[in-house]
């Protein structure tokens, strides 16, 4: 019987918990190194790399009303996943207008309840907006992203994730 598969995932998943924690540990934003998307209205706009995937959605609900949702994943052990929901601290999302300098809009709630499952941290926030709410500039296209601020107790220090970023003349 050979224990080479059976052996691989859980150093695999060891070794990526230890560079997550390290990651967190040391200061290094696992926030600002990934894969981010732009998009229009109707579609996702996430922003990703092996820590986290957060997106952004705005959809047109018509009668210039939008409801906007926002969903992070943070990769991490259940377990270490379980004890941030047993901390007590709960994660806040914000939204943005982004002309090459950000501008606070609005905050968006929590959703229900951050989950743990077996890959890591899970939240989402919710809320309909009005379209002159998202209508950040004159310039006739609005540039419109989420941040996700979440702190860890275990390392001390709050972590914030930006989504991509939703384009559209609100």
């Amino acid at each position: 019987m050979s224990t080479t598969g059976t052996r691989r995932a859980p150093i695999r998943r060891r070794l990526t918990q230890f560079i997550a924690a390290l990651a967190i540990v040391t200061g290094m934003s696992v926030a600002t190194a990934g894969t981010a998307s732009a998009a229009n209205v109707g579609e996702w706009a996430c922003d990703y790399n092996s820590y986290h995937n957060s997106c952004l959605y705005i959809a047109n609900l018509g009668g210039n009303m939008y409801s906007v949702h926002v969903g992070i994943d943070i990769y991490m052990s259940q377990q270490d996943a379980q004890n941030i929901i047993n901390s007590g601290f709960r994660p806040t999302a914000a939204l943005y207008g982004d002309d090459g300098s950000l501008n606070y809009r609005t905050t968006i709630p929590l959703t229900g309840n951050p989950t743990a499952w077996s890959g890591g941290y899970s939240a989402e926030f919710d809320k309909v907006v009005s379209g002159s709410l998202l209508n950040e500039d004159d310039d006739g296209v609005d540039e419109i992203i989420a941040k996700v601020s979440q702190y860890f107790p275990a390392a001390q220090r709050t972590v914030t994730y930006k989504t991509g970023e939703v384009k559209s003349s609100f």
